[in-house]
């Protein structure tokens, strides 16, 4: 009986060592866990503010693109990518063509004040001295 005792008590004291060795492999699996979701959710936080300023900008540029105001979700923002990469391919061939139709046309006096462009508008300014060469606009 006593022999029973002390095999009983030995077989208790490897299934706690087994039980505690096992108890340790889990509390070092659930801090390694707990650390990797704490990296994945700072990495989601990055990616969230990266993706909502994403949204406000396609949300400026199709309100002055487009001149329409649309709701940016992250299910249309492909969508709505594509429509603004088109419309600014459309405007920037547009541009280049009316860029080289100002090409034909004889170049301008590049500094304002040489410049004849607004003449109606231009005016001499007359100080204590006399005359100043300097030009100003009237104010309209």
């Amino acid at each position: 009986m006593k022999s029973d005792l002390l095999f009983l008590e030995q077989e208790s004291r490897g299934h706690d060592e087994q039980s505690m060795s096992q108890l340790e492999k889990l509390e070092s699996e659930l801090k390694m866990y707990s650390c990797l979701a704490d990296s994945l959710e700072e990495q989601r936080t990055v990616i969230q503010k990266s993706l909502d300023q994403m949204k406000t900008a396609i949300t400026s540029l199709c309100a002055e693109i487009m001149r329409e105001s649309v709701t940016v979700t992250s299910d249309n923002i492909a969508h709505l990518t594509s429509i603004l990469e088109e419309r600014i391919r459309n405007l920037m061939i547009q541009a280049n063509s009316m860029g080289d139709e100002q090409m034909e046309l004889p170049p301008q006096k590049l500094l304002w004040a040489n410049s004849d462009l607004l003449p109606e508008l231009e005016t001499v300014v007359e100080t204590d001295r006399g005359k100043s060469p300097a030009r100003s606009l009237k104010s309209a």
